[in-house]
C-alpha cells in the first residue's frame, strides 16, 4: 500500500503527538472550585515523565506565548482574553519524575464578572502540536461587603472593604484595596472564617495601614495588619479572656492590638522510644 507524502506526513504527526501523550503524561488540579471575585485562582499543573530520558520544557523562540498556558472560557463558550503574558521558568524533567507547576491566573487573565468558567492547561512543545489537559469547571461569586471607607493620600485613591463570601457553608471575610479611578484593584485576599457574633473592628494608623479584628471562632479573634496595596504585614489570633481582643489607636496615630489571651504554643513531647535512647 502506498501513501501520498500530506498523508504520510499525517500519520507521522499523528504518530509523534501519540507518542509524546504516552510519554509526557499532564494534569491539571484545583483545592477549589469557588472564588470571590478578583481573589488568586491558582490551580496546578503536574507533568509526569514516564520515558527514560529527560524531557527539556522551554519557550520556543519564535513563540509568543510560553511553554505553559491556560484557555479560560466562560459557559457561554466566550474566551477569556489575557491581559499579561505568563512567564515559565524553563524546566527538566528527569526520568520517571513529576513536576508540579502552580500558576494563580488572575493576574493573566480577564476575569471580570460573575459567573461559571472552564479551564484547561495548555503544554507547547517545539516542532509538535499543543498538549491540552481536561477542561476544569469552577464559579466566581461576588460576596456581601460589610464595611467600606475611601481614604485619599496625596491625590491618589484607595477604596477598602471587607466582604464576607460564602464557600461550601464557611463564611470567610475577604480584604478587598482598589482604585477605581484608574479601575486597579490591588488586592482581594482571604482574612480567615468570620463567625456572626460581633462585627470587624477597623482601624487605620498615621501610615494609612489598616488594622483589623475579627472573630473566628466563640472565643477567638483574628488580628491583621495590612499595608495601603492590602499586602498582610502581620496577624496573629488572640482568645477571649477578661477582656476582649480590640484594636486602640494612640494620639501619635500608631494603633495597636490590645485584650484577649495570647494562645501559648504546644509543646510536643517527645515519644517514650525516643526518651529511651537518650533524644529527651
Amino acid at each position: 500500500m502506498r501513501f501520498s507524502p500530506i498523508l504520510l506526513a499525517g500519520l507521522l504527526l499523528t504518530a509523534t503527538n501519540s507518542a509524546l501523550f504516552a510519554q509526557l503524561q499532564i494534569k491539571l488540579s484545583q483545592d477549589r472550585t469557588v472564588y470571590l471575585l478578583y481573589e488568586p485562582m491558582e490551580f496546578t499543573v503536574s507533568l509526569t515523565n514516564t520515558t527514560d530520558e529527560s524531557i527539556v520544557l522551554s519557550r520556543d523562540p519564535g513563540s509568543d506565548e510560553d511553554w505553559l498556558n491556560f484557555m479560560i472560557f466562560t459557559v457561554n463558550k466566550e474566551k477569556i482574553h489575557s491581559e499579561n503574558t505568563l512567564t515559565v521558568p524553563a524546566s527538566t524533567i528527569p526520568p520517571g519524575e513529576t513536576l508540579k507547576v502552580p500558576i494563580n491566573v488572575t493576574p493573566y487573565f480577564a476575569i471580570r464578572s460573575t459567573g461559571s468558567y472552564t479551564v484547561q492547561a495548555v503544554v507547547n512543545i517545539p516542532g509538535r502540536r499543543p498538549l491540552l489537559t481536561s477542561e476544569l469547571y469552577f464559579s466566581v461569586g461576588k460576596g456581601d461587603v460589610v464595611w467600606k471607607k475611601e481614604l485619599y493620600n496625596e491625590g491618589t485613591k484607595r477604596v477598602y472593604s471587607l466582604i464576607r463570601f460564602l464557600e461550601n457553608n464557611d463564611s470567610n471575610l475577604y480584604l478587598r484595596v482598589e482604585d477605581p479611578d484608574i479601575n486597579t484593584v490591588y488586592t482581594t485576599i482571604r482574612l480567615g472564617k468570620l463567625t456572626a457574633y460581633a462585627d470587624p473592628v477597623v482601624e487605620f494608623d498615621k501610615d494609612q495601614n489598616i488594622h483589623i479584628v475579627h472573630t473566628v471562632g466563640a472565643k477567638t479573634s483574628r488580628y491583621t495588619m495590612a499595608n495601603s496595596k492590602g499586602k498582610i504585614l502581620k496577624q496573629e489570633d488572640r482568645t477571649v479572656g477578661d477582656t476582649k481582643p480590640t484594636l486602640a489607636k494612640a494620639a501619635d496615630g500608631t494603633v495597636q492590638l490590645v485584650g484577649g489571651i495570647i494562645p501559648q504554643e504546644k509543646k510536643v513531647r517527645p515519644k517514650l522510644s525516643e526518651g529511651q535512647q537518650g533524644l529527651m
